[in-house]
């Protein structure tokens, strides 16, 4: 009989706990103390889909763009997920009705909570943390990095098991596994599909999301677009973009003063070719250009195996502070730089910034898994990317050595021409020349 009694105080002990956690997670997250800003979701409309014909489409091939999705469609997919139904009712069960689940939603503007009850977002980190937010997945397929989107499960073993401990684990990963199911649902109702990633560092992880004391992640799920599909992905997103366009537009009508041009050329850690460093070096500061190189480390071996001294880090590099960002390639090997996702980024931004983007030889592939050619932006290169022009939405171009295609620029490896045309129009001078026009035309 003591020893039932002495069980009976423990279970009331651990419950108690447990709910005192449940409460701090409820402050910190749902009350604003490590909310840093909140944006209201919104209301969502059930699309007139059957779900025999929703779950034809689980499985299908999911294709990742850089392009944001809407907050109409992350409403869709969160509320259905993990929200409340219209007559208040959650759209998951939960065992003992814990509900130990956070998700997380990660893009370029930063990281967000979803807090269920508000049907809202908090953000909670104001920063772009992709690059190490995939740095501490242990997958080795990448794909899910071009995605605008990235959901986050999270949840707490002692929170699930409040009053079976034993079972917490158990019933997490069970609960996660619901959630995810549901997500992927509301995705391909609207068009859309998920890639899950369940090999995570959890402590990296944990540290990057700022998750409350016993949470874990669980799985990674990256938002794409399902191959085929007719759904189109509407211009509206989570960013508000009004006063930056208006800013935009005030700092046209008051002409600035030229300056001259300031351009980085990102070089990999060994094997970019010294004729196209100099040269490109050489033909830039005739034009009162100001150049910069940047590399993975403070030395850097050329096609020489001569070492070299950059001007900057490629992990300090401010696109905003440049006009021009032009990539070389070095020796052949799977991954042109030390960190093709870091590159890919800056890459992205300096699109996006509308900055002139110039990638040669195998350089062009990366810009290619960067999303940067997606909607048929032509472009040249090593004969041994075009398959990855083409899979990334580039049209590859084999008559031309160097192509412009408004603000991006490529060019194929100088190995391909004889050695008395390398300085020609076809090799640095004509890559060079076209990178000034590319230039220029901007700053008009």
């Amino acid at each position: 009989m003591i020893l039932k009694n002495f069980s009976l105080i423990l279970l009331v002990i651990s419950s108690v706990s447990a709910f005192e956690e449940v409460r701090k997670v409820d402050k910190d997250f749902y009350r604003g103390g490590r909310v840093l800003d909140t944006i209201e979701l919104s209301s969502i409309s059930t699309p007139d889909i059957a779900l025999e014909e929703i779950l034809k489409k689980r499985g299908g091939e999911v294709v990742f763009t850089r392009q944001e999705f809407t907050i109409n469609q992350l409403s869709h997919i969160l509320k259905l997920g993990y929200g409340y139904s219209e007559d208040k009712r959650r759209t998951v069960e939960s065992f003992d009705n814990a509900y130990p689940v956070l998700i997380y939603l990660v893009n370029r503007d930063g990281a967000f909570v979803y807090i269920p009850k508000k049907n809202a977002l908090g953000k909670i980190v104001d920063d772009n943390i992709k690059r190490r937010l995939f740095s501490a997945t242990k997958h080795k397929d990448k794909d899910g990095y071009i995605s605008a989107a990235n959901f986050l499960i999270a949840g707490s073993p002692k929170l699930a098991g409040v009053r079976r401990p034993r079972e917490g684990r158990k019933f997490l990963f069970i609960e996660a596994g619901r959630i995810a199911q549901n997500m992927e649902l509301a995705a391909n109702s609207i068009g859309l599909g998920v890639k899950a990633e369940p090999d995570l560092e959890q402590r990296k992880i944990r540290s990057l999301l700022k998750m409350p004391s016993g949470f874990e992640p669980v799985m990674m799920l990256s938002l794409g677009k399902l191959k085929n599909s007719n759904f189109q992905i509407s211009p509206e997103t989570l960013k508000q973009d009004e006063p930056a366009k208006k800013q935009k537009t005030s700092e046209k009508e008051q002409p600035k003063k030229q300056e001259n041009l300031r351009i980085a050329i990102i070089v990999p850690e060994r094997g970019a070719d010294r004729r196209i460093i100099n040269g490109l070096k050489n033909i830039f500061q005739i034009s009162d250009a100001k150049c910069y190189v940047a590399a993975p480390d403070n030395e850097f071996r050329n096609s020489d195996g001569i070492k070299m001294s950059p001007d900057i880090l490629i992990n300090n590099l401010s696109v905003r502070d440049y006009d021009t960002l032009v990539f070389l390639d070095g020796s052949i090997t799977s991954r042109v730089y030390r960190n093709d996702e870091l590159v890919m980024d800056i890459m992205y931004e300096a699109d996006q910034l509308n900055k002139t983007v110039a990638a040669y030889g195998y350089a062009v592939g990366v810009l290619a898994r960067s999303g940067v050619l997606s909607g048929g932006v032509k472009a040249s290169g090593s004969i041994g990317v075009r398959g990855s022009v083409k899979k990334y939405g580039g049209r590859f171009i084999t008559e031309s050595a160097v192509v412009r295609s408004g603000n991006i620029v490529t060019a194929r490896s100088l190995d391909t021409l004889a050695r008395r045309d390398i300085q020609g129009p076809e090799g640095v001078s004509g890559f060079a020349a076209e990178i000034l026009k590319a230039s220029e035309n901007k700053a008009k």
